[in-house]
């Protein structure tokens, strides 16, 4: 009898494990972020009402990763720098936006940066030039500390008082240099723009005519220079005085003994020499400085006072005075 072998067969059962790593790490890379101003610096109307300045902040991220909390990266160093886009030689406005206008059809503005937790406060920035110092960069969207990169434009009084009046505007563009390499470069452009209500006309340097005391003989004469500015260039000069009588005739007063000490003025369209051209009742005609409220600091009219001999000689003594007004009106 043939013997029988019986062959149980057995299922076999494979198991395969797949692994998977995961790692939390952000992977570092060369992140630069510089976001837009929320609008352009807009000044509103200047009315002869001192030294302007107005500012904004923006995000500027540096660092070696892009996710917003960091995850282990590291905040890297930006500087920025600020270009007209309209003139290489400096930061300026131009009357009707055209920058072709020199003079006093152009405002020069003053541009400051700074880093709102750097300590060393604003720097003043040069056309076309990063600042000097380096800013501490931080990350994605500046979701750890908000927006502190704060740029300042302001316009000095003298500046403005100085052009014509109209609206002025230019266009500038920021850039930015930061990321892991230092060498990633984002724009960012804006403008600024200014209303100027300047003086028509403006008469500065008047200063009150101090006659000292009357030496007995001879007329007394005092001259009186000033500053006459005009958009036009022309003006007319109207004097009147708080004892002038109806005829045109000017005087001093004896406020004690009320009694009148005439004197006659004379005005010159110059800053030099003495007057010329009898003041009365009518007005006269002159040359204003056209390009500077303050004359650049000359003067470019005269009014000479004069009090004769004889009327010294026969007043009574005391001390004599008069309020002299001075009108000025573009031609």
């Amino acid at each position: 009898m043939s013997s029988n072998s019986l062959s149980k067969l057995f299922p076999t059962i494979v198991l395969l494990l797949c692994l998977i790593s995961i790692s939390n790490q952000a992977t570092a890379v060369d992140y630069f972020q510089l976001g837009d101003f929320s609008s352009d610096f807009l000044f509103g109307t200047w009315s002869d009402d001192g030294s302007v300045s107005v500012s904004q902040t923006q995000c500027i991220a540096s660092a070696s990763t892009a996710h917003p909390n960091g995850n282990g990266g590291v905040a890297f160093p930006y500087y920025v720098k600020v270009s007209n886009l309209n003139d290489t030689g400096g930061y300026y406005l131009y009357l009707d936006g055209n920058s072709a206008n020199t003079g006093n059809s152009r405002i020069e503005v003053i541009i400051k940066h700074r880093d709102l937790f750097d300590t060393s406060g604003f720097e003043q920035l040069q056309p076309d030039t990063y600042d000097t110092h380096a800013h501490d960069g931080q990350f994605k969207n500046c979701a750890s500390m908000g927006a502190k990169s704060e740029l300042d434009i302001s316009i000095l009084s003298t500046e403005l008082s100085q052009v014509v009046t109209g609206s002025y505007s230019g266009s500038f563009r920021l850039t930015g240099l930061g990321g892991t390499s230092g060498t990633r470069e984002i724009d960012s452009d804006f403008s600024i723009t200014i209303t100027v209500n300047g003086s028509l006309v403006r008469i500065t340097s008047v200063d009150n005519i101090a006659l000292g005391t009357y030496a007995q003989s001879g007329n007394v004469i005092a001259n009186e220079r000033f500053c006459v500015y005009s958009q036009t260039g022309n003006y007319a000069l109207t004097v009147s005085s708080t004892n002038q009588d109806n005829s045109g005739n000017f005087n001093l007063l004896n406020t004690v003994s009320s009694t009148l000490l005439p004197y006659s003025l004379s005005f010159i369209d110059s800053g030099s020499g003495q007057g010329t051209s009898a003041v009365s009742n009518l007005a006269l005609s002159g040359s204003g400085d056209s390009s500077s409220e303050t004359c650049g600091g000359t003067n470019n009219a005269t009014l000479t006072l004069t009090i004769d001999e004889q009327g010294l000689q026969a007043s009574e003594t005391g001390s004599y005075s008069d309020t002299i007004n001075l009108t000025i009106a573009p031609e």
